[in-house]
């Protein structure tokens, strides 16, 4: 649970969707059980596939801004998913420890590694994910008062 509390904390890091899909993986890892968690856990780790994809397709600054809008709405939705997983899992994590697979937060962090080389593309991404990032924050900082 201290990661999950610390990665939320550090949403002010550039790579936030690093953070962000490590905090997805740790929420699949330690699924809640019932049938809405997991069509909630399922729903995001679809997204992921989707995102990682998109992310995928752009070989250029040019192609990222192309299909910036359909981003920006990915993540967002991605940090709604991760509120309502926290807001229904989160107490029910300090007792559980379970193992997974982590492959697909690993290759989406290598695909956000290759993109924020592009020229611009650091300034882009973090751009497209600054309304999920504040999405977060004010759910982190209700959680903490």
């Amino acid at each position: 649970m201290t990661v999950i509390i610390s990665i939320l904390r550090d949403f002010k890091a550039k790579c936030f969707l690093k953070y962000l899909a490590s905090f997805f993986g740790i929420c699949l890892l330690f699924s809640c059980g019932s049938k809405g968690e997991e069509e909630i856990s399922k729903e995001g780790e679809y997204l992921l596939f989707e995102i990682l994809q998109d992310l995928k397709g752009c070989h250029n600054s040019e192609d990222l801004k192309i299909k910036s809008g359909l981003l920006e709405k990915k993540f967002y939705r991605l940090a709604e998913i991760l509120i309502t997983l926290d807001r229904k899992c989160l107490k029910e994590m300090d007792s559980i420890e379970r193992t997974g697979d982590l492959s697909l937060s690993d290759e989406l962090r290598t695909e956000l590694k290759r993109l924020y080389r592009l020229k611009g593309g650091q300034e882009t991404l973090e751009k497209l994910q600054q309304k999920g990032l504040d999405l977060l924050d004010r759910h982190e900082k209700k959680r903490v008062h």
